[in-house]
């Protein structure tokens, strides 16, 4: 298929990015004694969305091994052809961002490794669901209370946490 954001005709880039979560260690990159890191190592999905009184096509991320933390991506007119879409640019890299969540947001956030969903609720909100993932208490000034397995329900536009249900079992 063409169409949509995944394309199986070339493999071109329309797009890099890297969270903000991620960010601070790129240096090692270039050490030479490099050893193997992980920055964004988890699973993503994408999904048509409605909010702003649009469709959008959002796509959340997870960093897996590379962090504590997901992140939403508004991906909807990669060639920056629709009026009021953000393009692939430079110029508008900080609107494709829709949010990015982590262990800062909320100390129960964990190394996330299951697959983000985007699904409607029944009072038409559109939200991401994901799960904290594991060691939510590795100390890094952010660390859960509980150590509980943790299903977020986030708004998909802004990141905001609409529904937090803890297990009240974990490590």
């Amino acid at each position: 298929s063409t169409a949509g954001p995944i394309r199986t005709d070339g493999g071109e880039e329309l797009l890099a990015y890297m969270p903000s979560h991620v960010t601070g260690d790129l240096n090692r990159l270039a050490d030479p004694n490099y050893s193997h890191q992980y920055y964004v190592d988890g699973p993503s999905t994408y999904g048509d969305v409605f909010f702003g009184n649009e469709w959008h096509t959002a796509l959340v991320g997870a960093l897996g091994h590379g962090g504590q933390g997901l992140f939403a991506l508004d991906i909807t007119d990669p060639k920056g052809t629709q009026v009021g879409y953000p393009s692939f640019s430079e110029s508008d890299a900080s609107d494709l961002v829709l949010w990015e969540f982590s262990d800062a947001d909320d100390a129960d956030m964990g190394y996330s490794y299951g697959d983000p969903v985007i699904v409607r609720m029944n009072n038409g909100k559109w939200v991401a669901i994901f799960a904290n993932g594991y060691n939510n208490t590795d100390s890094d000034g952010n660390v859960s209370s509980t150590g509980n397995a943790v299903l977020y329900i986030v708004d998909i536009e802004t990141g905001d946490i609409i529904r937090k249900l803890d297990t009240g079992v974990g490590v």
